[in-house]
């Protein structure tokens, strides 16, 4: 790979000097309003050359070193699993799980608990209130009662990856919950996510990127619905969804017979004009397969390695069946402002979804996601 000059070049006939004088009376400085927007004409340009800097010395020590990795993303994961782990390691886990599964309900409750409040000492804040980290890189999440529900699709959801994919996933180990409280239990994953990288990632790492998750969505489609649900649109077990972009599905049991009813709900009651109508029509008159689809890809829940490759994919909590554009428009709708990941990533992974985007903005914009 080349590593292109992509900043701006701009000739400069002559140079114009400028003094700034700071006239504040006192021993404190103020800020000066001409520093301030001198300072916001060139932040962007100088943040960007630093970057192409990063970029030249992780790509030229990476040549040097011989670290080049076009390995897919389907061999890469073959690779990693050791002799140890597929015969030793793995046959000790499930013993554990096995026993600790028959342990009863009250008393993993009680541990569940414990370990959530040792968690707060160990390692504080996680980002969410839901879920915590625990020792041995495993994570629970937590809610109350009433999301029970979800706690079991989803620890559903982790078993369908863990069963039909390569998806590198969290296990799930234990989903249990009482009259106050919900709990699942699940490993955790190697990898920092990518929202904490892709400014300082080189056009060959995303390109990783683009093939890593072009291949996880492969393997999720091929995922069969045996929920023995009459509901094409619906979870893991067949019952209603849950989606940050449909706000009732928070609160109701909603699940859909096919994409036609579907599309009826997305717009229903809402104030939509003859162009609006005409832009529904084109989108929604297509037939899309239903595939199963995680439903939640954004900056992060997908990781990555040291080399830039997707080293897992978290957060499977709205994952269920639904019309195959709606991965691409829940990545839109979850990141609207990283043009780099959306332009350079997820447009590469889906080129085919153009019209139904536009009618997805449209709709969501319209319809509140609380």
């Amino acid at each position: 790979m080349e590593v292109r000059n992509y900043l701006p070049f701009n000739h400069v006939e002559m140079f114009n000097f400028v003094t700034l004088e700071n006239k504040a009376i006192g021993v404190a400085s103020l800020a000066n309003a001409q520093l301030l927007e001198v300072h916001h004409q060139f932040a962007d340009a100088l943040a960007w050359l630093q970057v192409s800097e990063y970029m030249k010395q992780d790509y030229n020590l990476s040549s040097s070193l011989g670290l080049r990795n076009s390995t897919s993303f389907t061999s890469k994961a073959a690779v990693t699993k050791s002799p140890w782990e597929q015969w030793y390691l793995r046959p000790i886990t499930q013993m554990f799980q096995y026993a600790w599964l028959r342990t009863p309900v009250f008393l993993r409750v009680f541990a569940y608990k414990r370990l959530a409040w040792i968690s707060y000492k160990l390692y504080r804040d996680t980002g969410s209130d839901r879920i915590c980290r625990l020792p041995c890189n495993f994570y629970l999440r937590m809610a109350g009662s009433d999301w029970a529900s979800k706690h079991r699709a989803e620890f559903q959801t982790l078993r369908l990856v863990e069963n039909h994919t390569q998806v590198p996933a969290p296990r799930a180990i234990d989903t249990v919950q009482d009259s106050n409280s919900s709990f699942l239990l699940m490993t955790g994953l190697q990898g920092e996510t990518i929202g904490r990288r892709i400014s300082t990632m080189t056009d060959e790492q995303l390109h990783g990127v683009v093939q890593d998750l072009k291949a996880c969505i492969a393997q999720l489609r091929q995922i069969p619905n045996r929920s023995s649900s009459d509901f094409q649109i619906c979870n893991p077990l067949g019952d209603g969804i849950l989606d940050w972009r449909i706000g009732d599905s928070q609160r109701e049991e909603l699940r859909f017979q096919d994409e036609t009813q579907f599309h009826q709900y997305l717009t229903y009651d809402l104030p939509l004009g003859d162009d609006a109508w005409r832009l529904i029509a084109k989108s929604h008159s297509v037939k899309h397969d239903i595939v199963f689809t995680h439903a939640d890809l954004n900056l992060r829940n997908i990781l990555v390695d040291d080399s830039g490759r997707i080293s897992g994919i978290v957060d499977w909590e709205c994952a269920g069946w639904y019309p195959e554009y709606w991965e691409y428009t829940k990545a839109h709708f979850t990141v609207r402002h990283n043009i780099r990941w959306l332009a350079d990533v997820i447009d590469q992974v889906f080129p085919n979804y153009r019209d139904e985007l536009l009618v997805e903005d449209m709709l969501s914009s319209m319809a509140p996601s609380w």
